[in-house]
């Protein structure tokens, strides 16, 4: 059974460890990265932001890790309907599911980010899906998607 929970600095190496399997391991059109540069990379980061700026939930089974999603949270000018500014972003979903059961855990993941950031005054969440199937599980959880949406990585 996969049971959800909010990371510690106890998940560090775990969600490290996650994070290179899945990223080093993907056929891309990206840069190779020695591994352990990358998992030193990811490691700093989270003992640096986890906890204060950026928060995870992790999915384990069996006392492994097997999944995990990231909130950023962040605040951005004032606009007519969020005045303090404080949004969320969703960033990071990963895990060694098949992608069947990986999907699966979306709607668990977003009940737990969605509260947290609610706690800490965010009015909206946003996220990057970056395939079809991942973006139809997020929109079943209750995200709403805009064609107008742009990024321009740098």
């Amino acid at each position: 059974m996969v049971t959800i929970r909010e990371a510690t600095e106890a998940d560090i190496e775990g969600l490290a460890q996650l994070r290179t399997t899945v990223h080093i391991g993907a056929q891309n059109d990206r840069p190779a990265v020695d591994p352990a540069v990358f998992t030193t990379g990811v490691r700093a980061y989270l003992k640096d932001n986890l906890g204060r700026s950026y928060r995870a939930w992790l999915a384990e089974e069996g006392g492994n890790i097997v999944g995990s999603i990231g909130l950023v949270l962040y605040r951005r000018p004032p606009t007519r309907d969020n005045m303090d500014g404080a949004e969320g972003l969703l960033m990071g979903f990963e895990h060694t599911l098949d992608r069947g059961t990986g999907h699966s855990l979306i709607p668990s993941f977003v009940r737990e980010a969605a509260a947290c950031a609610r706690g800490l005054g965010a009015r909206r969440l946003r996220l990057n899906a970056p395939d079809a199937d991942e973006r139809a599980a997020f929109e079943k959880a209750g995200f709403s998607g805009s064609p107008t949406l742009l990024q321009l990585g740098l």
